[in-house]
């Protein structure tokens, strides 16, 4: 009888250890270290902007408010872009390639866009330029699907001149850029242009290649390419050229300022 009092109390201090071991068991669970999050690695991945630009044609996906780039295209030739909200940009451009003299080009390029849904923007903008004297320039429309990671652009513009008012030809732009990693991405950039009256003109023109990217600063890298058929005929000849080029294409890119 003695023993059997002894042991009883073992028995129900030996359940309470037990209970008090198990209570603690979901504590210590949720004081251990999550699972590793799978999405750590992209949020890791530096910011490249809001996709804003293809390698010099823009898409329809603008930059942000307080968001802005600087952009060195072939040593000769910079612009500077500045979000004014989150829907409208205003850039200037400039060339100073030795040589050139009246023919380097100064001008502005303001861009507005407004998203159409969760993955597509649509916008319009305009480049006008002035060289040699002459006013100069291209309006154009265009509308991105997609993120600024992964993106596809198509666009039309019309060009025009202080002279001669809007022509009726359009330039057609298909582009694209997609990351393939932490830095780089895959980047494409392509101009059709097609007249059929009196002088019959086509070319494709464009520039494909790469870039890396770091939180404030980008460079490109790529192939830039020109082929082009020019036909005219006259009611005694016939005058025909057939001709194409490639080159490099190199460009910085500085980001300042962040999105508000």
């Amino acid at each position: 009888m003695f023993i059997r009092l002894r042991s009883a109390p073992a028995r129900l201090g030996r359940l309470a250890l037990l209970g008090a071991a198990l209570a603690a068991a979901p504590a210590r669970a949720q004081l251990a270290p999550a699972p590793a999050d799978t999405t750590a690695k992209n949020q890791a991945r530096p910011d490249a902007g809001n996709g804003s630009r293809l390698f010099v044609g823009p898409t329809a996906r603008n930059l942000r408010r307080g968001e802005g780039t600087v952009q060195n295209i072939a040593v000769f030739a910079l612009t500077a872009d500045y979000g004014l909200s989150d829907n409208f940009s205003v850039g200037v451009l400039g060339t100073f390639a030795p040589g050139f003299g009246e023919y380097n080009l100064v001008g502005i390029t303001p861009n507005f866009s407004v998203p159409v849904g969760q993955r597509l923007h649509v916008g319009v903008g305009a480049f006008g330029l002035y060289v040699a004297g002459t006013a100069v320039g291209l309006t154009y429309a265009n509308a991105t699907l997609g993120t600024a990671d992964h993106q596809l652009t198509a666009g039309v513009g019309f060009g025009f001149s202080g002279s001669g008012g809007f022509g009726s030809t359009p330039l057609l732009m298909l582009g694209g850029a997609t990351r393939l990693g932490r830095r780089l991405f895959l980047v494409d950039e392509t101009y059709l242009l097609h007249t059929s009256s009196g002088r019959r003109i086509t070319a494709l023109a464009g520039v494909v290649g790469g870039r890396a990217v770091w939180p404030r600063l980008s460079a490109s890298l790529g192939l830039a390419y020109l082929a082009y058929d020019y036909r005219e005929q006259s009611s005694s000849s016939t005058i025909s050229n057939r001709n194409g080029a490639v080159g490099p294409y190199a460009d910085v890119t500085f980001r300042f300022g962040r999105a508000k």
